[in-house]
């Protein structure tokens, strides 16, 4: 399963690293028109599509967590993309061709949290479902 999991992440990152690169050098493409011609889509396309990266890469890496301060638990694979696209959009200052916006940071962070709230639930119901199945091994 995980090996699955590698694959779509490969698969949708290589997508969104598509979108970027588009976007990057105002290439005109139908789907990005499509997304500006909704309401906040913008928004909305970065919301969606790096919370579901990061619930990707949060399943890819078997939910790895990283201790911060000896208190939080963070997941590595969140922070890894935080990093990531927190430089990718402070590197629209120097294009000419993108714009920075605070927005953009927001809907990201939003995404990025919200989706791995998600996999704090799907890692709570599948370690659920795993011990209920040792429990049942063992009687």
């Amino acid at each position: 399963m995980n090996t699955l999991f590698r694959a779509v992440l490969f698969v949708f990152a290589s997508f969104i690293i598509w979108i970027i690169y588009q976007k990057g050098t105002g290439a005109d493409v139908a789907i990005i028109k499509v997304i500006e011609g909704v309401p906040n889509g913008d928004k909305l396309g970065h919301f969606i599509l790096f919370g579901v990266l990061t619930l990707l890469s949060i399943l890819a890496s078997r939910f790895h967590r990283l201790k911060v301060y000896n208190k939080a638990n963070i997941y590595s694979a969140s922070l890894v993309i935080l990093v990531i696209l927190t430089l990718e959009e402070f590197s629209q200052l120097f294009l000419d061709t993108r714009t920075f916006e605070w927005l953009d940071m927001s809907a990201n962070t939003a995404g990025i949290v919200v989706f791995s709230l998600l996999a704090l639930g799907v890692e709570k119901i599948t370690n659920k479902d795993r011990i209920t199945a040792i429990n049942k091994e063992s009687t």
